[in-house]
């Protein structure tokens, strides 16, 4: 299987021949499975081996129709889809600050709010707090990865 879904097909069957998705798609279809909407079918492909990640549509062409599978820009995602995604990809997302926070209790555009959670969240006394709470969890549960040394 290609890692990289991208690029225009024709069908179903030009898609799975192409990435080499049989597998994948018997298990999604059953066995002897045949091409009826192609732009679902490819969606639910997509969706099988990474929810979210890409996007199918058809567009018209010339001579015909065409489908296109291009990465989401996650424009279509829900706020908790959009953490879901990284925190599969090892980000913590229980605690995400938003600009409302701040215009809660300040009057100001929304520019401004995020300049000034970027200038707290980026500082380095909350980036120093932040590892010596990690430090101070993490001794009552792991052993350290590298030992101290001492002179």
């Amino acid at each position: 299987m290609k890692t990289n879904l991208e690029g225009r097909y024709t069908s179903t069957y030009g898609f799975v021949g192409t990435n080499e998705l049989e597998k994948q798609a018997e298990t999604t279809f059953g066995k002897n499975w045949e091409a009826e909407s192609d732009v679902e079918q490819i969606q639910e492909l997509c969706d099988n081996i990474e929810k979210g990640r890409y996007h199918a549509y058809c567009i018209e062409t010339r001579d015909d129709e065409d489908i296109i599978v291009r990465e989401s820009d996650n424009w279509e995602l829900s706020t908790d889809e959009l953490k879901e995604l990284l925190a599969n990809r090892g980000y913590y997302t229980n605690n995400l600050w938003h600009i409302s926070d701040v215009q809660q209790n300040y009057d100001c555009e929304s520019e401004d709010a995020q300049e000034l959670l970027d200038k707290v969240m980026t500082s380095e006394w909350l980036t120093e707090q932040t590892f010596v709470a990690i430090d101070e969890v993490a001794c009552g549960m792991f052993a350290p990865k590298y030992e101290s040394k001492t002179i």
